[in-house]
């Protein structure tokens, strides 16, 4: 963490309309609470930008290209010709 990207709780307090406005200058804030960071704040827009580019878990979506598709629409074109029947697996035991 940068010195300057590091504010207490009670500066927030007494000047969150300053340091909300700065966020797209000044670029993500680290809150300190008693001397240990306990949260970031971050731009609107960065924040939305992330959001939709990442899950709450961390993973990305990724969004499938044309070949994707097309063989995603294959795939299930075909797996409704190979639906076979129900077959119970040892029904064969009951002709013994």
């Amino acid at each position: 963490m940068i010195k300057d990207k590091v504010i207490s709780i009670s500066e927030l307090r007494s000047n969150a309309t300053k340091i909300i406005e700065n966020l797209p200058k000044t670029g993500d804030q680290y809150i300190f609470v008693h001397n240990k960071p306990k949260a970031v704040l971050v731009d609107i827009d960065w924040f939305e930008t992330v959001s939709q580019k990442y899950n709450k878990h961390g993973i990305e979506y990724i969004n499938p290209d044309i070949f994707e598709i097309d063989s995603i629409k294959e795939y299930e074109s075909r797996k409704k010709k190979w639906d076979l029947e129900y077959v119970e697996a040892f029904s064969f035991l009951d002709s013994l």
